[in-house]
């Protein structure tokens, strides 16, 4: 049996990482930075929130 050489498997390892993160942001929890001063009472003008689509969806539900 013939053995992977270490670029090659580099590689796949990469591709599945970059896979797996992506899946991840569209279907899991993606990242936002408040631009504007809109929520002001909550959030603040250059805040980092975590969104978990679980909860909220992940924008992708059709309409009944």
């Amino acid at each position: 049996m013939k053995k992977k050489g270490m670029v090659r498997e580099y590689i796949e390892a990469f591709a599945v990482a970059i896979v797996l993160a992506l899946l991840i942001r569209t279907f899991v929890v993606q990242a936002f930075k408040i631009p504007s001063g809109s929520m002001e009472d909550t959030l603040l003008v250059g805040d980092h929130i975590l969104v978990n689509k679980f909860m909220y969806g992940s924008g992708y539900r059709t309409r009944t």
